[in-house]
């Protein structure tokens, strides 16, 4: 049953607050979820490219799905590894591993790429108000 609710995350637009913070906002869209373990096979062929699947979410409308990288459920940050039609006629699979660092979107979008690049402190090269 398709009860949860995640909220995909869009393209981030960085700016500066008075105190010259970094704030990042994203162009958000709700959807329906089911959300998945993921399978033994798909972690290991995965782990192989660097990659650590944690859940997969299967929507309900493969058109509520527009290429975003970025996924937030339960109050969790995950980043979109690869999609995948399932067997249901409209439905999409979208798994993920859970997010660690700032992520930064790429840009462009692509259903069949990892997307997105993790950048920690001192790579993010925004200058030295980035904390």
């Amino acid at each position: 049953m398709y009860d949860s609710i995640a909220t995909l995350k869009g393209k981030p637009t960085v700016t500066y607050d008075t105190y010259g913070n970094e704030v990042i906002t994203y162009t958000n869209s709700t959807v329906y979820v089911l959300p998945r373990g993921v399978y033994q096979a798909e972690f290991y062929n995965a782990a192989q490219a660097g990659l650590h699947p944690t859940i997969t979410f299967v929507l309900t409308n493969r058109a509520d799905y527009n290429g975003e990288k970025l996924i937030e459920w339960e109050g969790k940050l995950y980043n979109i590894i690869r999609t995948d039609w399932t067997a249901q006629r409209d439905a999409i699979s979208l798994i993920c591993e859970e997010r660690i660092g700032k992520y930064v979107a790429p840009t462009t979008a692509s259903t069949s790429s990892t997307g997105g690049s993790i950048l920690i402190g001192s790579e993010l090269g925004t200058g030295s108000n980035n904390g």
